[in-house]
């Protein structure tokens, strides 16, 4: 509905010469600046700047259109871009709130994408140098190991494989993987030195509960709303004109993904 208000008063403005601003145009502009002061109010002078800024705001960008500025500039152009794909998205209602059974639907088809890793808890014990734990690696590496040097990591770890592959390196993560459960093992290299190990606990991968990764889904299935409502915004547009590369008409047109991107707000957002 919003959309097709704005294509109808697009259609149907006022003349050219004809400047007409709506007082809650003016409300709202008053209403950011007072915002951004941190006021609850604006004084009656400033409000007057505000409005004044308005209708300077408006002559100017009237001019600017009346004498052909707006044409082949590049920044004009990606606003303009902007504002349709903000659109794009209000029109199809992807800025609203998720709904409970299209957010588990989505879920349920990429559930892949959270996948819990399998980890890995064990403690471990430091030296720089594996000749100190020689003698004990010789051994029957029964009871406890002796004691180690102040370590570049935790006494005791608590991690994903996948990320603990990326801090101590795969050879670790490997022969991590061969040692016995519930008793000290090494020494074994890591991307820091060397450690005598015990692996408390092991667990497998697993598929992911909504509720564990709720956040995360939330905000990947706001972004597949977006897109999905350029992608339909885009193909409709394209059987409204006649596209053509070097005079070539282009048959087929697959959109991207985009979404709108917003850096800095404006003076009327």
């Amino acid at each position: 509905m919003l959309g097709g208000l704005l294509f109808v008063a697009a259609r149907s403005t006022h003349a050219p010469d004809t400047v007409d601003i709506a007082s809650a145009r003016l409300a709202a502009l008053r209403a950011a600046e007072a915002t951004r002061s941190g006021a609850t109010a604006l004084p009656g002078d400033l409000a007057a700047e505000v409005d004044q800024r308005a209708i300077e705001d408006e002559l100017l960008y009237r001019e600017g259109i009346r004498l052909g500025l707006d044409k082949n500039d590049g920044i004009v152009r990606q606003r303009i871009v902007q504002k349709v794909l903000f659109l794009a998205e209000e029109m199809a209602g992807a800025t609203r709130p998720a709904d409970e059974a299209g957010l588990r639907e989505f879920f349920e088809q990429n559930k892949e994408r959270w996948a819990i890793g399998a980890s890995v808890h064990f403690a471990q014990i430091y030296r720089n140098k594996p000749a100190d734990l020689a003698a004990w690696a010789a051994g029957s590496q029964i009871g406890d190991p002796p004691p180690g040097e102040p370590s570049p990591v935790a006494g005791e770890i608590d991690e994903d494989l996948q990320r603990l592959n990326v801090h101590m390196g795969q050879g670790f993560v490997e022969a991590l993987a061969a040692v016995p459960d519930g008793r000290w093992a090494g020494p074994i290299r890591s991307a820091f030195g060397w450690h005598i190990v015990r692996v408390m606990q092991r667990r497998p991968g697993r598929p992911a509960r909504l509720d564990e990764v709720k956040g995360a889904v939330l905000e990947a299935y706001g972004v597949f709303r977006r897109q999905e409502a350029t992608v339909a915004f885009l193909k409709a547009a394209f059987t409204r004109y006649r596209v053509s590369v070097d005079g070539k008409p282009l048959e087929h047109f697959t959109p991207s993904r985009r979404i709108a991107f917003r850096s800095v707000s404006s003076g009327e957002d």
